[in-house]
């Protein structure tokens, strides 16, 4: 096994957005004619050396799914590049569908020939894109009565050849189970009513997105982490940039240290399907107003990032349930996408590509050293500590207290004066670490190679 490559044993699924057509629902409230690359399109930066607006490749362009001949290019670039399949998102509410054109359209022409699966994403649809409560279009309401009419719905989906199953059960993933009044009751139909009417079991998926629900107090299959998700308050950046105009809120989340919440996550004690994302930015969709974007990517640390997901996956999981998801194909409104753009080219697609390619023993001499694990660690604990300064800043507790830190040096401050000052160097055989308290030095520790 350890000469066969990857490919032959993990599957990568890319979360797939369709909202690239417009729909009467947004065209009521965007305007008309509304589609993703509405909001994209006119980004601007916040931010020296800010990346917006992302633009599309000229292979690619502002495509249109009205157009069934972009899907069947996308399922031949995202083949082509080690992807396995799309993970289609699906908004369905109690019956009514949105954004459903280009699933109807695909699941019509076997010509996009890739394999699928679905995810219902059962929040409210909003204005502010948060999936929350406030400005809602159209409300997610839940009512048991229409659990059956849900699995009828999907069933056209299933029953398609293209569609992924393990064990010969579809996978369907739940972006929010605990928003479901009775989570157990609808769990229990939807299986009870699939075995009964179509004679199939399903592979229920649950989200973690708000929350990490355990998949089997919910009698589910598994779970998936999609990335980055609520844990990402543990990375907040302690070093943001300047912005560049007035009246704006941004928050800024170290790359390195968000990718270490899961790099560095004990396995549970249940199936967890492991997720990665190239960049998040979603400047495009929130503006001046509120965005939030990971500061320090690099192709490198991408690369890195799918190489331990991916050998967490060949290790955890039997041969025929080793998938890990990608986050995203095509959220270009949130700057997280592998389809190829301006900046960067092919560069995440081939990223992909060569891990998925690789033998599994070279798999497992990459990904994070020792070293540079221990460096994840060591800047989680500066951004908690970051994060918990800034709540306390908040309440009142401890005014204009900030810190500044690289990788050598961290300091604390209070009203602009350094109270806590920690420096670590080397000097000859020794590594050297000085800390000073209100310019004293306290301790100085030398530590012998």
């Amino acid at each position: 096994m350890n000469e066969e490559n990857v490919n032959t044993f993990l599957k990568y699924l890319a979360l797939y957005l369709p909202q690239y057509h417009s729909i009467p629902e947004n065209d009521i409230v965007w305007g008309k004619g509304f589609t993703e690359w509405t909001n994209v399109r006119p980004a601007k930066p916040l931010f020296k050396k800010h990346y917006q607006p992302h633009i599309p490749h000229k292979d690619i362009g502002y495509y249109c799914l009205d157009d069934i001949s972009v899907m069947i290019n996308q399922a031949k670039i995202a083949k082509k590049y080690g992807i396995y399949g799309f993970c289609y998102y699906y908004y369905w509410f109690s019956g009514k569908t949105l954004l459903e054109k280009p699933l109807k359209q695909m699941l019509a022409e076997s010509s996009v020939d890739i394999p699928f699966c679905l995810l219902w994403t059962n929040h409210n649809w909003t204005k502010v894109w948060d999936a929350g409560n406030k400005e809602v279009i159209i409300e997610q309401v839940y009512d048991s009565k229409d659990y059956t009419k849900f699995i009828d719905d999907l069933y056209p989906y299933f029953k398609d050849s293209r569609y992924i199953r393990i064990n010969n059960s579809p996978l369907l993933l739940i972006y929010d189970i605990d928003a479901l009044p009775d989570p157990l009751l609808a769990v229990k139909t939807w299986r009870d009513y699939s075995r009964k009417k179509y004679g199939t079991e399903l592979y229920l998926i649950l989200g973690h997105q708000k929350g990490d629900p355990n998949p089997i107090k919910y009698n589910c299959n598994a779970a998936v982490e999609f990335t980055p998700n609520y844990l990402s308050w543990q990375s907040l950046s302690c070093n943001t940039p300047k912005l560049l105009y007035k009246k704006t809120r941004a928050t800024f989340y170290d790359y390195f240290a968000n990718i270490g919440i899961y790099v560095l996550k004990k396995c549970p004690d249940y199936k967890l399907f492991r997720c990665v994302y190239p960049t998040w930015d979603n400047t495009a969709r929130r503006k001046k107003d509120g965005s939030w974007m990971f500061l320090g990517f690099t192709l490198q640390l991408f690369k890195k990032f799918l190489e331990e997901m991916s050998k967490i996956t060949v290790r955890d999981f039997p041969k025929e349930e080793r998938f890990v998801f990608i986050n995203a194909w095509n959220e270009w409104a949130e700057g997280c996408h592998l389809e190829p753009d301006t900046k960067y080219g092919y560069k995440f697609l081939e990223t992909c590509c060569e891990v998925i390619n690789m033998n599994l023993e070279r798999l497992k001499r990459e990904g994070f050293s020792i070293k540079e694990k221990e460096k994840m660690k060591k800047r989680l604990l500066i951004c908690n500590e970051h994060y918990n300064l800034i709540k306390f800043k908040l309440l009142g507790l401890i005014p204009a207290l900030y810190i500044k830190f690289n990788d050598s040096k961290y300091k604390v401050y209070c009203l602009g004066v350094p109270v806590l000052y920690v420096k670590k160097y080397s000097k000859n055989s020794n590594k050297i670490i000085n800390i000073r308290l209100f310019g004293i030095q306290v301790i100085k520790c030398h530590f012998t190679s």
